[in-house]
C-alpha cells in the first residue's frame, strides 16, 4: 500500500468535506451574497469576530487533520521520514493540513470579495500568510512520536479499540492532549446546546450567537467547531473493520461511510420519517376572527363615512428579502402621506416573503394608531437621523446558526424525543432554523420598539393581536387587513395568513374571496405569533426548510408551507381578487373602486420604465421575451423558473387593464438597482447605504416612481362622486 496524497486525504476527510461544503454554501448561492456589506458602516466588532471565525475555521481544519495523520502513523515532529517506508509520501503528511489552513483562510478571502469587503479581504489575506508561516516554520517540537493506531474487530474496538485510538489522537495532537480534549469539548458544546435548544428550550442560543458572529460570522465558527468532533468520529470509526463470511466469500469493510451515513441520516431519513420543521403555534392564543363583509362595514364607518363612492387602498407588496421589506414599508409610507382627510383610506395589505417583514412593521405601527386607516405615514421605519436603517440589519446570521444549532442536533436526536412525545401526548414546535430566523425578526424589531416610547407589540405576540382588542372578537376600529401569503407545497396553492373568518372544512357561507387559496387559522386551530405570521411567506429554497403544517393536538400533518413566491411573487393575486370582491358591494347604495398600489422589490440592475408596467404602457412589448436560448437539459427548471415571473406579468397586464381607466386606480412603484447600476442584493441583511436608497428610490430617473407618485396623489385627492 502506497500511503500517498488520497490515503491520506480519506484519513482526515471530515476537514475538507467542511471547508468544501461551508466554502460553497457561503460563496456560490446569490441569496448568500452581500451580507458582509453592513461591515462597511463603521462597525467595529462585526469584522473583529469574522477574523475570530476565520481563524477558529482554518485553524480547527489545520489542527485536526495534523493530529489524525499524526495519529494514524505514530509519526512525531522529529521524524522525517520513517525506516522502511519507502512507499510513505512525506510531502503528503506535510502539506495536506497546511493545505487546509489555507484552505479555510481562502474561503474567507472569497467571502469578503464577494461581499466586496475591502478590510475583510485584507483581514483575510494577512491572517493566511500569519497562519501559513506558522505553521512552516513553528510546526516542529510539538507532538511526540507514538506507536500507529491500531484496527479492530467490532469487539475489540468496543472494548477498547475505539477508548484507544481516542487517546492516540488526542495524544498526538498539536501540543498536546489537553489542548486537543479543550478543542474537542468546545466542538461538543454546540451540540448540546443545540439538542437543548431544539427540544423545549427558550435559550435562543442561535440568536445569541448571531450577536457577537454576525452575518456569515456565526456560520464560520460553527464550522470550525464542527470540525473537531466530525475528524474524531471518522477517525474512531477508521479503526473498525467488519470481516463476514458467506460460504468461501470473505468481505470486509473498512473506513465505513460515516459522514455519508450523517448526510443521509439527519438530512434524508429523519426528516422523511419524523416531524423535525413544524410550524411554531401559540395553543393559548384566541383564535375568534370577523367575516370580512362585517369588518369592511366596519371600516367604512371609520375610515369613509358619508356618502359617495369608496374607494380603498390595497397595496401589494412583492418578495425580495430585506429589499422587499423596506421597499414595501417606503411604499406604504408614502400612501399614508399622501391620503386627504376625506379621501380614500387604507383598506388592506397583501404580502409575500421578504415584503412581509415591511408589512409586519406597518401594521405593528398602525395599530397603535387611534385610527389606523388615517395615520399620517411611518416614521419610526424610516431612515434615521444617524443613517441607521430599521429592520436592515441582520436576520441572516440566527438562520444560519440554526442550521447548525437546530436543524442538525434535531434530526440527530428526533426519533428519541418523538417517543417521549408520543408518551407525552406532545406536539413537535418549532426548534429549527426557521425559529431562530423568526427569533431574529423579533430581535430587529425589538430595535425598533426602544426608540420610542410609546408601547409596541413585540412580534413574538398573537398575529391577531394586532387587529382584535379585548374582549377577544372586539375588531380595531380602522385597522387595515394584513394578508400575508404562502403556499402549500402539496397543493401548490396559497396559504393566507389572515384577520379574517374562513369557511370551515364543511364550507360555510363565509366571505372568502380567494380562489383555491387555504386559509392558515383554519387548517391550524391556533395562533402563531408574528414573527411565524412573517416566515409563513418567506420560507426561501434550501435556505429555510419547509413549515410542517401541524394543527394543535394532532399528529397528522395537512400540508407543507414554503415561499409564497412560489405561486405569485408579486403578492398581486390575492389583491385583485379582493378588490374583485369589494367592487361587487354596495353598502348603503354606495359604489366600490378600488385603488391597487403594488410595491415590486425587485431591485434589478438595467431595469428602465419601459419595463415597469403602469398605466402609461400601452402593450406587451416590453415583456416580449429576448431571443435567449436555454441548454436542453436545463430548459425544465429554467421553465419551471421563469413560469412565477411569467403569473406576475399576467396579473399585472390585469391590473392594468381593470384600473387604468379615468381616474387611473393602478400604481406601480418598482424599486431599481442603486445609483451605480448594481442590483440590490437578495438578503436577510442589508448596508445602511442600501437601505438610504431604497427610501429615495422613488425619484429615481431610470424608472417611473415620480410619475407614479403624482398618479398616487392624484388618485388619493379625486372628489368623491
Amino acid at each position: 500500500m502506497r500511503y500517498s496524497w488520497g490515503s491520506m486525504l480519506r484519513t482526515i476527510r471530515a476537514a475538507p468535506a467542511v471547508l468544501l461544503l461551508g466554502g460553497i454554501g457561503l460563496t456560490v448561492p446569490p441569496q448568500t451574497r452581500d451580507m458582509l456589506a453592513f461591515l462597511e458602516d463603521g462597525r467595529i466588532w462585526p469584522a473583529i469576530s469574522f477574523a475570530i471565525a476565520l481563524v477558529m475555521l482554518a485553524g480547527s481544519a489545520w489542527f485536526w487533520s495534523r493530529a489524525a495523520l499524526a495519529a494514524r502513523f505514530g509519526i512525531g515532529d522529529r521524524e522525517r521520514y520513517r525506516a522502511g517506508t519507502s512507499k510513505f509520501d512525506w510531502a503528503a503528511f506535510t502539506w495536506l493540513p497546511r493545505l487546509m489552513l489555507l484552505t479555510g483562510f481562502v474561503i474567507g478571502t472569497v467571502i469578503a470579495a464577494v461581499n466586496k469587503s475591502i478590510g475583510m479581504i485584507m483581514s483575510a489575506v494577512v491572517l493566511g500568510i500569519i497562519g501559513v508561516v506558522l505553521a512552516v516554520f513553528r510546526s516542529r517540537n510539538i507532538n511526540p512520536a507514538s506507536s500507529p493506531a491500531l484496527r479492530y474487530s467490532l469487539f475489540a474496538w468496543i472494548i477498547g479499540g475505539m477508548r484507544s485510538r481516542l487517546r492516540a489522537l488526542l495524544q498526538a495532537a498539536p501540543f498536546g492532549a489537553g489542548l486537543a480534549t479543550v478543542m474537542l469539548a468546545m466542538g461538543l458544546v454546540p451540540l448540546a446546546l443545540g439538542v437543548i435548544e431544539s427540544f423545549g428550550s427558550s435559550l435562543h442560543v442561535p440568536n445569541h450567537i448571531a450577536a457577537a458572529f454576525p452575518g456569515p460570522g456565526i456560520a464560520v465558527l460553527l464550522l470550525g467547531l464542527m470540525i473537531g468532533p466530525l475528524v474524531t468520529s471518522t477517525f474512531l470509526l477508521d479503526g473498525l473493520t467488519f470481516e463476514f463470511q458467506l460460504g468461501r466469500l470473505h468481505l470486509s469493510l473498512s473506513r465505513p461511510p460515516v459522514l455519508s451515513f450523517i448526510v443521509l441520516y439527519v438530512f434524508v431519513a429523519i426528516p422523511a420519517l419524523f416531524h423535525v420543521h413544524t410550524i411554531r403555534l401559540l395553543p393559548d392564543a384566541a383564535v375568534d376572527r370577523q367575516p370580512l363583509d362585517r369588518i369592511f362595514r366596519q371600516w367604512i364607518e371609520v375610515c369613509a363615512p358619508g356618502a359617495g363612492t369608496l374607494r380603498p387602498i390595497i397595496v401589494a407588496v412583492s418578495g425580495g428579502g430585506t429589499r422587499a421589506g423596506l421597499w414595501g414599508a417606503a411604499v406604504m409610507d408614502q400612501v399614508l402621506q399622501a391620503q386627504q382627510p376625506d379621501g380614500p383610506a387604507l383598506f388592506a395589505v397583501s404580502s409575500v416573503s421578504g415584503g412581509s417583514l415591511g408589512v409586519a412593521g406597518a401594521m405593528s405601527l398602525l395599530s397603535a394608531e387611534n385610527v389606523p386607516c388615517h395615520a399620517n405615514g411611518l416614521p419610526l421605519l424610516r431612515p434615521t437621523t444617524d443613517g441607521v436603517i430599521p429592520l436592515a440589519g441582520d436576520a441572516l446570521g440566527p438562520l444560519l446558526g440554526g442550521w447548525l444549532l437546530g436543524d442538525i442536533p434535531r434530526s440527530a436526536f428526533d426519533p428519541f424525543a418523538a417517543v417521549i412525545r408520543w408518551a407525552m401526548g406532545l406536539r413537535p414546535n418549532g426548534g429549527d432554523s426557521a425559529e431562530a430566523m423568526e427569533h431574529g425578526f423579533e430581535d430587529l424589531w425589538n430595535k425598533v420598539r426602544e426608540t420610542t416610547p410609546r408601547t409596541l407589540k413585540g412580534w413574538d405576540k398573537p398575529f391577531l393581536s394586532l387587529f382584535y382588542t379585548d374582549p377577544p372578537g372586539t375588531y380595531r376600529r380602522g385597522m387595515p387587513l394584513w394578508f400575508a401569503n404562502g403556499t402549500d407545497a402539496t397543493t401548490g396553492n396559497r396559504v393566507i395568513t389572515a384577520p379574517i373568518a374562513a369557511p370551515d372544512q364543511r364550507g360555510s357561507e363565509i366571505a372568502w374571496p380567494f380562489r383555491g387559496a387555504r386559509d392558515f387559522h383554519t387548517l391550524m386551530r391556533s395562533d402563531v405569533s408574528i414573527s411565524t405570521a412573517i416566515n409563513n411567506t418567506a420560507r426561501f429554497a434550501y435556505l429555510e426548510p419547509f413549515g410542517e403544517m401541524m394543527p394543535l393536538q394532532e399528529t397528522a400533518q395537512v400540508g407543507s408551507l414554503i415561499d409564497g413566491g412560489y405561486f405569485e411573487n408579486e403578492g398581486l393575486q390575492t389583491t385583485l381578487e379582493l378588490a374583485e370582491w369589494l367592487e361587487r358591494q354596495s353598502p348603503g347604495g354606495r359604489s366600490v373602486q378600488p385603488i391597487i398600489v403594488q410595491a415590486t422589490g425587485d431591485g434589478e440592475a438595467n431595469v428602465t420604465a419601459a419595463d415597469v408596467m403602469t398605466c402609461d404602457i400601452a402593450s406587451d412589448q416590453p415583456f416580449l421575451p429576448s431571443d435567449h436560448s436555454a441548454w436542453q437539459i436545463l430548459a425544465p427548471l429554467l421553465g419551471f423558473y421563469h413560469v412565477r415571473g411569467g403569473h406576475s406579468v399576467v396579473l399585472l397586464r390585469q391590473a392594468r387593464d381593470q384600473f387604468c381607466s379615468e381616474p387611473p386606480r393602478f400604481v406601480h412603484f418598482y424599486l431599481p438597482g442603486d445609483d451605480n447600476g448594481r442590483a440590490i442584493p437578495l438578503n436577510w441583511v442589508l448596508s445602511d447605504a442600501i437601505g438610504q436608497f431604497i427610501w429615495t428610490a422613488f425619484v429615481s430617473k431610470r424608472v417611473s416612481n415620480a410619475t407614479e407618485l403624482d398618479r398616487l396623489r392624484a388618485a388619493l385627492t379625486a372628489k368623491r362622486d
